[in-house]
């Protein structure tokens, strides 16, 4: 298995942290070294549960509009 190395101090653990930036309305994650704190990467956060609620929500809209009732977990 590959060691990945932080590039500014080479230690080889690494800690994920929420990361606000403005204008930005995604919640992103800072991958960082936990020796230095060094940013390696910036990934988006996929909460999967809140995803399928907002997708529930939006199918019940739509069934809505055809007189549907759809029966879909959005909380």
């Amino acid at each position: 298995m590959t060691v990945s190395n932080c590039t500014k101090c080479d230690g080889t653990v690494f800690e994920a942290a929420e990361l606000t930036i403005e204008g930005v309305d995604r919640v992103l994650l800072a991958i960082h070294c936990a020796g230095c704190g060094g940013v390696v990467s910036v990934v988006e956060k996929r909460d999967i549960a809140s995803m399928i609620h907002q997708q529930n929500r939006g199918l019940i809209f739509v069934g809505q509009q055809f007189g549907m009732k759809l029966g879909l977990d959005t909380e």
